[in-house]
């Protein structure tokens, strides 16, 4: 039951910070109208963001699912639901991520 507490934190906490890293990333882009530099600066930020994110989304989904796997109580719509958005989530921001740090 822990593990899956522990997953699910961590699960929307990832997407927490992605959002923060995003609206940061909007900010300082569209109405402080940075230079080149802090331009640099923050998209190299959200990349790293978007990285932390989605190997977080990745190892809270193991987590929830082997805790899922373990105890049949845990099978519930609104945890599978978290640990598919979970799933889901890694998947896309890691093909994000990718494409970012490989330039695609």
């Amino acid at each position: 039951m822990k593990n899956f507490h522990l997953a699910s934190r961590l699960i929307w906490t990832a997407y927490g910070v992605l959002a923060l890293a995003i609206g940061f990333f909007a900010i300082t882009i569209h109405w402080i109208r940075p230079d080149v530099g802090a331009v640099f600066l923050v998209t190299i930020l959200l990349g790293a963001c978007g990285t932390a994110a989605g190997f977080t989304l990745l190892v809270a989904s193991m987590l929830g699912t082997l805790a899922m796997m373990q105890q049949k109580t845990l099978r519930r719509t609104f945890n599978v639901t978290t640990v598919l958005a979970g799933w889901l989530g890694a998947l896309i921001v890691g093909w994000i991520a990718w494409g970012f740090w490989t330039h695609y």
